[in-house]
């Protein structure tokens, strides 16, 4: 398990051992603490520079993939420290398995949202293209998120 290598190298290089047997919780409020540090550097300055980028172009479906990646990467960043912390704390086996499904399926619900707000993006740049067309680009927003997270739940209910 890399999570378990992970946490010996940090308790025999820091030499944690007697730190993390006095106090349990540090190593766990660690990984969450790195993790919504990350994803908050990540989103404010990555994706604040993608956006700047994005800016400069044409094509409108890079604005829209990367509006639609928004707060996505602190979530994703705390979830990730979430699964470290998980995997560094003692748990009865069917506490760590259901916590372990929760963070996979928050994961799940993450990109399916991603997905949708892509999605139902791109239609409203295409309807803005073609005017008149489409007579009602809100019905066509709606039904394409529907149908994205349909597929998103069916995705949640196989794993």
């Amino acid at each position: 398990m890399p999570y378990a290598a992970i946490v010996s190298v940090l308790q025999e290089e820091a030499r944690l051992e007697p730190l993390l047997t006095r106090f349990p919780w540090l190593l766990p409020a660690i990984f969450l603490g790195g993790g919504l540090v990350l994803g908050f550097v990540i989103d404010r300055v990555v994706l604040g520079s993608l956006r700047r980028l994005a800016a400069k172009t044409r094509w409108e479906a890079d604005d829209v993939i990367i509006n639609s990646l928004r707060n996505m990467g602190l979530l994703w960043f705390f979830l990730a420290g979430a699964w470290g912390a998980v995997n560094a704390t003692e748990f009865p086996a069917r506490w760590e398995d259901l916590l372990r499904k929760s963070l996979q399926v928050l994961f799940i619900f993450s990109l399916t949202v991603v997905a949708a707000r892509i999605a139902s993006g791109l239609v409203t740049v295409y309807s803005g293209k073609s005017e008149g067309l489409l007579p009602s680009t809100s019905i066509f927003r709606n039904l394409t998120a529907t149908v994205v997270f349909l597929v998103g739940a069916l995705v949640v209910l196989d794993t």
